[in-house]
C-alpha cells in the first residue's frame, strides 16, 4: 500500500520499468520521484538526449536547458560543429517553450519571458553560424572537402557579415575562429577574382595570431596580388532583389550585417550554396491576420476559373505585361520610391496583390513563438527552385533533396520531412506553408 516507498525502492535498484508502472498507476504523484533520478542515470551513462527528455517530462525544463548547454559546449570543444548547431537549435526550441502558448503580444511578456525570447533568437542565429562554420573548419583542417570554392567564399562572407567584423563591438562565439574564416575567404577570393577583398582580408589576417604554416601562403598571395586589378569582379557583387542595388562583398563594415547596404533588406541565404536567394519579404496590411493573408494567397490555387489561372501564367510572359504586369513588382516599385531607406521596413501589399500571387512562389516562415507573426517571402525569380526546411531555413531544392537523402533528415533540425518521406499524398503537401 505504500506506493512511494515502493517507487523509491525500484529507483534505488534501477528497476525503471517497475517504477514507471507505479507512476502511471498514480498520475500526478511520482513523476519527479521517477523522472529526476532516471534522467541522472541516463546522463551518467552518456545518454544525454534521453536524459534531456526525462528532465522535461519531470517538469524541470531548467535542468533540461542546463544539460543542453553542456552538450553544446562539449560539441564545440570537440570541434563537432554540426552537432553544436543542432544543440543550439534545440536550445532555441526549449527556450521558446517557456513562453505560454496563449501569448499574443511581446509587450505583455514577463521579465523571464523576455529573457527566454532573446535567448531563443540568439540561439537560432548561433545554430546557423555553427552550421556554416563547420564547413570552414573542415576545409582548413581536413585534406579534402566536397565544397566548391564559390560555396566556401559565400560561407566565409556570411559568417563575417553576421559576426559583425568589429570584434570590439561583437564577441565572436566560442569555438569560431575569425582567423579560419578570413584564411578561407582569402584563399578563394584570389581564385574567383575578388582581388580587392583578397587584399583587405590578407591585411586583417596579418593583424591576428595565426597558424605559422599559413604565413608563407599569405605572403605569397600578397606578392602575386600586386599584379592583379584593384577591384572585384562585377559578377561577384551581391545584387539586392528588392531595390537592385549592387552591394560590396562584405556589408558588415557598414553596420548593416548580412543585408543590403541601400534598403537594408536582409539577404535570405540558401544553407547549401550560401548565396542569397531571390526572396523579398512582404507583410499584409494592418488589421489583417496571418491566416487571412494566407487564405488570400491560396485563393487563386483553389479557384476553378481557367481565365484567372491563365492570367497567373501570363504574369511572367510578355502577355502578362500587356495586362498590367506583375502586381507585386508594381507594389514593390512604388514602395521603393517612397521608402526613406534609413531603417528596414518590409513592403506592405494589399489583398488584391496577394490574390494575384502564385502560391508556389510564396513562402511562409512560421515562428515557434506564439507572439511572433509569420514572415512572408515572395520568390521574384521563379526559375530558382527553393525549399523551406523544417528548421525554417531555406535551401536550393535540389541541394536539400540530396542532403536529405544523404542524412535522412533536415540538416539543421534533424527532423523528418513529410514531403521527402512521402508520408503525405502530393495533394496534401504544402511545402511553402
Amino acid at each position: 500500500g505504500d506506493s512511494k516507498s515502493l517507487v523509491q525502492l525500484y529507483v534505488k535498484m534501477r528497476k525503471w520499468e517497475d517504477a514507471f508502472g507505479i507512476m502511471k498507476q498514480n498520475p500526478g504523484q511520482f513523476e519527479k520521484d521517477v523522472y529526476l533520478p532516471y534522467a541522472e542515470f541516463l546522463a551518467l551513462n552518456d545518454k544525454f538526449d534521453e536524459a534531456q527528455k526525462a528532465y522535461r517530462d519531470a517538469g524541470l525544463p531548467e535542468l533540461s536547458l542546463k544539460m543542453l548547454g553542456q552538450l553544446t559546449h562539449n560539441a564545440v570543444s570537440e570541434h563537432r560543429f554540426k552537432d553544436a548547431a543542432f544543440y543550439f537549435w534545440l536550445l532555441a526550441q526549449e527556450n521558446v517553450k517557456l513562453i505560454p502558448e496563449n501569448s499574443t503580444s511581446k509587450k505583455k511578456f514577463t521579465r523571464q519571458q523576455v529573457i527566454a525570447y532573446k535567448k531563443f533568437r540568439k540561439y537560432q542565429q548561433r545554430a546557423k553560424q555553427y552550421y556554416a562554420y563547420s564547413f570552414v573548419y573542415q576545409s582548413v583542417d581536413e585534406p579534402f572537402t566536397g565544397l566548391m570554392p564559390i560555396q566556401l567564399f559565400n560561407i566565409s562572407r556570411y559568417l563575417l557579415n553576421t559576426l559583425q567584423g568589429d570584434s570590439k563591438k561583437s564577441e565572436t562565439p566560442f569555438g569560431i575562429s575569425r582567423a579560419y574564416v578570413l584564411f578561407t575567404l582569402s584563399k578563394h577570393c584570389k581564385t574567383l577574382g575578388a582581388y580587392k577583398l583578397a587584399r583587405e582580408t590578407n591585411a586583417k589576417l596579418q593583424q591576428l595570431i595565426i597558424n605559422p604554416m599559413w604565413v608563407d601562403v599569405i605572403d605569397l598571395d600578397m606578392m602575386t596580388l600586386q599584379s592583379k586589378p584593384m577591384s572585384d569582379k562585377e559578377e561577384l557583387l551581391q545584387v539586392c532583389y528588392r531595390c537592385g542595388h549592387r552591394n560590396a562583398l562584405l556589408t558588415a563594415a557598414n553596420k548593416t550585417t548580412d543585408a543590403c547596404m541601400n534598403c537594408h533588406h536582409p539577404f535570405v541565404r540558401s544553407f547549401s550554396q550560401f548565396d542569397h536567394l531571390p526572396l523579398v519579404e512582404f507583410v499584409p496590411p494592418k488589421g489583417m491576420s496571418d491566416e487571412e493573408a494566407i487564405r488570400h494567397i491560396q485563393a487563386i490555387s483553389s479557384d476553378g476559373d481557367e481565365e484567372s489561372k491563365q492570367e497567373e501564367v501570363d504574369r511572367w510572359t510578355d502577355r502578362g505585361d500587356e495586362k498590367g504586369g506583375d502586381r507585386f513588382a508594381a507594389a514593390l516599385a512604388k514602395f521603393n520610391e517612397r521608402n526613406d531607406r534609413k531603417n528596414y521596413k518590409p513592403v506592405e501589399v494589399d489583398a488584391s496583390v496577394m490574390r494575384s500571387m502564385n502560391e508556389e512562389e510564396v513562402f511562409v516562415v512560421r515562428s515557434p513563438c506564439p507572439a511572433d507573426r509569420c514572415k512572408f517571402y515572395k520568390n521574384v525569380d521563379p526559375t530558382v527552385a527553393i525549399k523551406l526546411s523544417r528548421a525554417g531555413v531555406f535551401f536550393h531544392r535540389m541541394d536539400y533533396e540530396q542532403l536529405y537523402l544523404t542524412e535522412g533528415y533536415c540538416p539543421i533540425s534533424r527532423k523528418k520531412d513529410p514531403e521527402m518521406e512521402g508520408a503525405l499524398p502530393s495533394a496534401e503537401v504544402t511545402t511553402n506553408f
